[in-house]
């Protein structure tokens, strides 16, 4: 699906000297309102055949996208001769390509009609057709900002599905990394490296400023020639920088809060080891990592050493980031259970600190810090992380939802009698996710006397199992038959916990949690595809 934005004088490079014309037209003609589709109905013709009825889907895919454009406060996109926007549908695949673009027109790839992706790569197409006609001036090289945006504006056409956040980023990848020669410059993967992963960018500024935003970034960066100058002005105008906006974003990645609900299932990947803050009191040795302009590092922070057979205290976690000379940046770092909240590291030169309640427990949440190079140019800079813990041996703690930064540590454990409900809850964020390939469900549930709990999915009873005071790991076996429709249900599931008195004749108030399972990746190889846009001729290169 990936969609490789070049101007018209590219063709004349060596590797993509032969692509064919735009439109290249063909035998067969359907229309609706909006767009035309010539294609090729004749199965003797081989790869570029397809049925009249995959056309209409084409037409039918390209309304959608047109209409939600519209509704959204979108000019419409350009026109052929006809008055339409014109697709043809031809064999791309020597060139590897998905589409090939026109003033008015698209050349789409037949071996990308009637797949899971199809409807995506369609109203990519149609955006970028908008596009078009808004930033005539803009570069080939600033192109990331114009296949970004269309990634984010079709994504949102179809209400955000699954696929969507199957691959995003990476975002150690600079925000404006370009691939103006078609060798993969940006990353092996080709949707990655031609921009459309960093989707998310432009959902935070339509969030943020509201979904019309684009169009005041495409005016400026029309006027100046530039895709992020024109970005900077268009943010100027709001009262803010790149720099303050994408720090912004790098810490939404973490705390989730997103209106386009599929990133609040998403965490990102982190960088090098683990840094276990340890159990007695001490400092982590120091680790370097290196980052890109306006590219991120997410750096995993554990409680404790990794070992949970011995006793837990309070303790006190001091982060040190040392920033590298000539690079703007606001670490913030972010527990992710229940009631975690973004903390922004105190920036003084080029240290950066932030002081937070801990323990030696093991848990199963982490704390994540987020090294973000908010710079518009520097480069191969390294930012060095180390931890200082000050433990407290004279107040035992838990691996329970983190108080708050004023409150102290600590719980009593109060066995009660067999009539007494058990105090519980549940060790983790507040939205569980599985993979796709989990069969099980495993909880770490806090108790604070003997009892039981009876555990629901939905409707589906996962049974009621024993506690005892303390921490208790549940697994439960989640049934065949049951989960394949969990799997491919775009629905957050309620997970129940409701305990349970000793003797069994009383019950308490129920604990939920909300439970996600995240689809399996598409191949690769069927859902990243290059694709070439060809704007207008009279551009200079």
């Amino acid at each position: 699906m990936a969609v490789l934005s070049a101007l018209a004088g590219f063709s004349s490079r060596g590797a993509l000297a032969a692509l064919p014309s735009c439109p290249a037209g063909g035998p067969n003609h359907l229309q609706s309102a909006h767009f035309t589709v010539a294609y090729n109905g004749d199965s003797t013709q081989g790869v570029a055949y397809v049925t009249e009825t995959q056309a209409g889907d084409v037409l039918a895919a390209a309304e959608r996208a047109y209409a939600s454009y519209v509704a959204m406060g979108y000019p419409t996109p350009l026109v052929n001769g006809s008055g339409k926007t014109g697709f043809s549908i031809i064999d791309l695949s020597p060139f590897k390509l998905a589409a090939l673009y026109c003033p008015g027109d698209v050349d789409f790839d037949s071996n990308d009609v009637g797949k899971d992706d199809t409807a995506f790569n369609v109203g990519f197409a149609v955006f970028a057709q908008i596009e078009l006609g808004l930033t005539g001036s803009v570069p080939f090289s600033d192109d990331w900002l114009i296949q970004s945006a269309a990634s984010w504006a079709s994504w949102k056409a179809l209400g955000y599905p699954a696929a969507s956040v199957s691959d995003l980023g990476p975002f150690e990848m600079s925000l404006d990394c370009w691939d103006a020669n078609g060798t993969q410059a940006c990353s092996k993967t080709g949707y990655e490296n031609l921009a459309e992963s960093r989707w998310p960018f432009y959902e935070y500024l339509s969030e943020r400023f509201g979904q019309t935003f684009m169009l005041e970034v495409f005016a400026d960066a029309n006027a100046a020639a530039s895709g992020m100058t024109g970005l900077q002005t268009a943010l100027a105008a709001h009262g803010t920088t790149v720099a303050a906006e994408y720090a912004a974003y790098t810490t939404k990645l973490m705390a989730g809060g997103w209106t386009a609900s599929a990133l609040n299932v998403v965490s990102p990947p982190t960088s090098g080891s683990v840094i276990h803050a340890g159990a007695a009191t001490g400092d982590t040795a120091p680790q370097t990592f290196g980052v890109d302009h306006l590219a991120t590092r997410y750096i995993e922070i554990d409680r404790g050493d990794g070992d949970g057979s011995h006793p837990c205290y309070a303790a006190t976690l001091t982060i040190h980031v040392q920033i590298p000379s000539g690079v703007t940046s606001q670490p913030t770092f972010y527990w992710n259970g229940s009631g975690g909240s973004p903390v922004p590291l105190t920036v003084s030169g080029s240290a950066a600190t932030a002081t937070v309640p801990w323990d030696t427990c093991l848990w199963e949440s982490k704390g994540l810090l987020s090294l973000p190079n908010t710079s518009l140019a520097a480069n191969g800079t390294n930012f060095v992380v180390w931890t200082h813990i000050d433990v407290d041996t004279t107040t035992p703690a838990t691996a329970t939802p983190p108080p708050a930064p004023t409150s102290t540590y600590g719980q009593v454990i109060d066995t009660g009698s067999a009539t007494a409900v058990p105090d519980i809850s549940v060790v983790g964020p507040q939205l569980l996710r599985l993979s796709a390939t989990d069969t099980q469900l495993v909880l770490v549930v806090q108790s604070s006397a003997e009892g039981s709990v009876a555990v629901t999915l939905g409707s589906l009873s996962l049974g009621t199992v024993s506690l005892r005071p303390g921490s208790n790991q549940l697994r439960f076996t989640l049934p065949k038959a049951q989960l394949a429709r969990l799997r491919t249900s775009s629905a957050t599931n309620v997970l129940t916990l409701t305990p349970i008195s000793a003797d069994g004749n009383t019950t308490g108030t129920a604990v939920t949690r909300n439970v996600a399972f995240t689809p399996a990746k598409k191949a690769a190889a069927k859902h990243k595809k290059a694709a070439v846009k060809h704007k207008k001729t009279s551009r200079s290169k």
